[in-house]
């Protein structure tokens, strides 16, 4: 299996490498912050940090209740770190930041699209455009296929008119499936290339979720494969998904482990392995290191270990496997727990009454929706993260929980077995054994030393998965 650490061990620095040329980059996904999940918060990170190496950049994402059509996200630039005496400075950069924030005046949002300026002074601030186009969504946390229908027909429309005003070099979409017609319209009408990514429910799989996905992969097959056949690439955020993905193209999802009939070679920074003409690389999804960082821990006999969770509270999370879990892991714990779930969706009800009829709901705390921005909180109040999830692409949670320092007990499913090492920074248990995970549990609860230990172990091997060093990686795609 590719080892994920091949593709960040050539990335020296966050500095972009694609010297003297600004690109115009279009994203396009259904779902953006703050409605949604993993997915947009990639969108939003590879986003920002291609607009912070001075690249104009727009979205074309979903509009839901109260959010603006259109929206201008800024940020600060920091300053330069203090420089010791006789320590000379570089010519400044362009979208290099060395004064103090220049107020900016918002006109019209399109009174600079087209420019070789672009809409952001490159002075103090640097950000990205969004645009919002109607849908019929009733959840911010769920979508369900004929509201990603209303999606790919808004977006359509929109971004035929948008891409006269934007001029993009490249289109970069999120999830093959809603987003991937637009893309493939784009192209045939204006020959624009696009960079598929693929992030989880996207790839067909013989055991999906919800179970009528499967008859859906079966009607959208064609469009699939068209879709990926039609980009400048494929990349996959997992070496789990592009096996999946690959599996599929081969006609054979069930057989795992098996050979396949690819060619594994080299493009520009990455492994890219292929089938039938598509090649299909690995990019792995990033953290933001200056948000989520360990705090330092002390081993106390008295306290309560705080076990966390994250997810949308749908069937796929599996968090019903950790409820299931408690009644037994109660009997041998030797310290008092709690279990903390951060996040909503349709099955709160129904995992409120479970932890009353297997009688944890004392030990369990639902504790809803919880603003992107508060959650490096609740990372730093835990001692273990938990994901139970029956599928997955590259879980975002699980990245943000390592780099907060905390070890990781998770099902074995695609994603997951690139981020933890078995015993090093966690474990591993098959998805839906609740009684592999209550044991795996049990002895980090019982033993504070290997629990701490294991965390500065996330802390470290996280380093390398820097948003910085992801949108490098995007850039070699594009310039490919």
């Amino acid at each position: 299996m590719l080892d994920v650490r091949y593709l960040m061990s050539s990335i020296q620095h966050p500095v972009s490498r694609i010297e003297n040329r600004v690109m115009r980059i279009l994203m396009i996904n259904y779902e953006f912050p703050p409605i949604g999940g993993g997915g947009g918060n990639v969108t939003h990170y590879i986003s920002r940090n291609l607009a912070r190496k001075g690249h104009d950049v727009c979205i074309i994402t979903s509009r839901f209740k109260g959010l603006p059509g259109y929206e201008r996200k800024r940020f600060q630039i920091p300053p330069d770190p203090p420089l010791e005496r006789g320590e000379p400075r570089g010519p400044l950069q362009r979208g290099e930041f060395r004064g103090s924030l220049q107020r900016v005046e918002l006109g019209n949002p399109f009174s600079k699209l087209g420019t070789k300026d672009g809409p952001f002074p490159k002075v103090g601030t640097y950000g990205f455009e969004v645009h919002r186009v109607p849908v019929l969504r009733k959840s911010p946390n769920v979508c369900s296929v004929h509201e990603m229908f209303t999606f790919v027909v808004s977006a359509s429309i929109y971004s035929l008119r948008l891409v006269k005003e934007f001029r993009p070099d490249i289109v970069h979409i999120f999830f093959g499936i809603p987003s991937g017609p637009v893309a493939y319209l784009l192209k045939k009408v204006y020959n624009l290339p696009y960079v598929v990514f693929l992030g989880g429910r996207d790839v067909p799989r013989p055991h999906s979720d919800p179970p009528f996905y499967r008859l859906m992969y079966g009607v959208l097959s064609p469009a699939i494969r068209s879709i990926w056949g039609n980009a400048k690439a494929v990349v996959a955020c997992s070496n789990g998904l592009r096996e999946l993905a690959l599996r599929w193209l081969n006609g054979s999802p069930h057989t795992r482990g098996s050979a396949l009939p690819v060619e594994t070679c080299r493009d520009t920074a990455c492994r890219v392995s292929c089938y039938s003409g598509i090649k299909i690389s690995v990019i792995p999804d990033g953290v933001d290191l200056s948000k989520f960082r360990p705090v330092e821990k002390n081993p106390d006999p008295d306290a309560t270990v705080k076990i966390l969770t994250i997810g949308r509270l749908i069937p796929r999370k599996g968090f019903d496997c950790l409820i299931r879990s408690l009644p037994e892991l109660m009997k041998i714990a030797r310290k008092d727990f709690c279990v903390e779930i951060v996040g909503d969706g349709p099955l709160r009800a129904e995992l409120t009454r479970l932890t009353e009829q297997l009688h944890v709901a004392d030990k369990v705390v639902f504790a809803g929706t919880v603003p992107y921005e508060q959650l490096a909180g609740k990372y730093r109040q835990a001692d273990v993260f938990v994901l139970s999830s029956l599928a997955e692409g590259m879980p975002l949670v699980v990245l943000e929980a390592m780099a907060s320092g905390l070890p990781i007990i998770a099902s074995g499913v695609q994603g997951i077995e690139d981020l933890v090492e078995e015993g090093v920074n966690g474990h591993l248990f098959p998805p839906a054994d609740h009684r592999a995970l209550n044991q795996y549990l049990a002895a980090v609860i019982n033993d504070d030393a290997i629990r701490l230990q294991m965390g500065r172990e996330s802390a470290r091997i996280v380093r390398k998965y820097d948003w910085a060093n992801i949108a490098e990686q995007y850039l070699r795609i594009y310039e490919s």
